[in-house]
């Protein structure tokens, strides 16, 4: 089974959240860039370790010292190649142990500079530069994409809710913390620990305080006997975020050593620092009296831009003409304000530009999937507007779905049924599907298999006229698919 976060109810900001999306760039480019300098020096070494390891089965054959050989012939360890360096017995006037000894200084060279353990954070030799730098560097792409994904999901709200400063010192310090912790756990001090996680498990914590209730989408994918599954399915973040620190407990008890692969112990101090400072933040007055009144003043600025309080002004006036000049161009600079676009789809259709509202509806409906409130403004006006026919497919499809999770079926399957014959191929399908779905929940059979007669029409071998057949054939609607 494979599942993954995509997305979380509250997944909305009111400021531009320049740190969480700077360290997804910072850490982005520092990977393309070392990628292939590390990949360079993981050649040269597997080149240097070959060669060494074929002189040391010679040396060790030369000089009749079979005590040295491996008893698992996968090659020799640090330990027995200090051994043959130091033994009194090998002979070191020969031409052979010349060439061993220059693979060997040049093996252990390689690996003192080796990249990962020149900036990763080893526990034998941990420094301020290198528990922070360890941060940066990641070891694969996925490795990357993974942590990157977590920290966009996390930290877009923590950032919002708690301030830039706050966020980046809880990124910062959390992370050297649980570097420190994974140093103090670690039974290979020689091993360093690279990546971002230790820093993001703090912000995931401090998530699960701050958003305890809030529900986080997953992607899930089963492969059944070649039948695939999958979908979405939405966990609430304090069901979802204390099953991963099991996993990471379970995780860390099982591995026999605590550095295997992956920085359980990282995972773990990191996410409990991160669940400690959330409560200290939130219920000893530090949020509230602190940190929101700050917040909400520097929101209040980018609101109340020169070009936003000219354009209330115009408004005022109704000179609706100036007013979209100046709500245009406050839009350009602060592209995720909802309420500046609402401010400005009511001046366009007061200005009798209807049609050039379109645009902004959309976006509103985009920025608005967990806002109640602007979400039910947008639809409200499109529909009184005459705008539905005209919008985009997509954005007729997020207002269905929008519904859905609401719970209000009928509303879902008129959006849905908007797309059909307007969207294209997938989401037409997935309309199809949805329609489906809706009259299912209702109980309303009929219907439900009139859109099945359609979608085999339209789409007869698609995956949604499987999944559709299948639900309808769980809830008995019929004998035969």
């Amino acid at each position: 089974m494979f599942l993954i976060p995509i997305f979380n109810e509250d997944f909305e900001f009111k400021r531009l959240p320049y740190i969480t999306i700077g360290l997804i760039i910072l850490n982005t480019i520092i990977f393309f860039f070392t990628s292939n300098i590390v990949s360079h020096e993981m050649n040269r070494l597997r080149k240097v370790a070959t060669e060494l390891n074929r002189t040391t089965v010679q040396l060790i054959i030369e000089n009749k010292a079979p005590e040295y050989f491996n008893k698992n012939l996968m090659g020799f360890d640090e330990s027995t190649l200090g051994k043959i360096e130091k033994d009194s017995t090998i002979k070191r006037n020969s031409e052979l142990y010349k060439k061993w000894i220059t693979y060997y200084n040049e093996y252990k060279s390689l690996k003192k500079n080796f990249f990962y353990n020149k900036w990763g954070a080893t526990p034998e030799h941990l420094n301020i530069i290198t528990l922070i730098t360890a941060m940066f560097i990641h070891a694969s792409f996925f490795h990357l994409f993974f942590n990157m994904l977590f920290l966009w999901l996390v930290g877009l709200n923590i950032e919002d809710d708690w301030g830039r400063i706050v966020f980046i010192l809880l990124y910062i310090i959390g992370g050297i913390f649980s570097s420190l912790i994974y140093a103090g756990m670690s039974t290979n001090k020689g091993i360093p620990l690279i990546g971002a996680s230790g820093a993001i498990s703090v912000i995931m914590g401090a998530f699960m305080i701050r958003h305890f209730k809030t529900r986080i989408r997953y992607f899930y994918f089963i492969l059944l006997i070649f039948y695939p599954i999958w979908g979405t399915i939405n966990i609430p973040a304090y069901v979802a975020l204390p099953l991963w620190f099991i996993e990471q407990i379970f995780g860390a008890s099982m591995s026999a050593h605590a550095n295997g692969g992956v920085a359980y112990w990282a995972h773990i101090s990191g996410f409990l620092f991160g669940v400690v400072a959330g409560l200290i933040i939130r219920f000893t007055g530090l949020e509230k009296n602190v940190l929101e009144p700050k917040i909400e003043e520097d929101r209040e600025k980018i609101k109340l831009s020169p070009e936003m309080k000219a354009a209330l002004n115009y408004i005022d006036k109704e000179e609706y003409t100036k007013a979209i000049e100046r709500l245009r161009k406050h839009i350009e600079k602060n592209r995720n304000d909802i309420d500046a676009y609402n401010l400005l789809v009511d001046s366009l259709v007061k200005n009798e530009q209807g049609d050039e509202a379109i645009p902004y509806y959309e976006k509103i409906v985009e920025l608005s999937s967990s806002n109640d409130k602007a979400m039910m403004h947008a639809y409200a006006n499109m529909v009184d507007q005459k705008l539905l026919e005209k919008a985009n497919p997509k954005t007729l499809f997020s207002i269905g779905n929008y519904f859905y999770r609401k719970k209000q079926y009928l509303d879902a399957a008129d959006m849905y049924k908007y797309v059909i014959d307007r969207g294209n191929k997938v989401l037409s399908r997935i309309a199809l599907l949805k329609i489906i779905y809706v009259y299912v929940e209702i109980e309303r059979f009929t219907d439900a298999k009139k859109f099945l007669s359609i979608l085999k029409e339209k789409f007869p071998d698609s995956m949604e006229y499987i999944n559709a057949v299948n639900t309808l054939n769980k809830k008995g609607a019929f004998n035969e698919g």
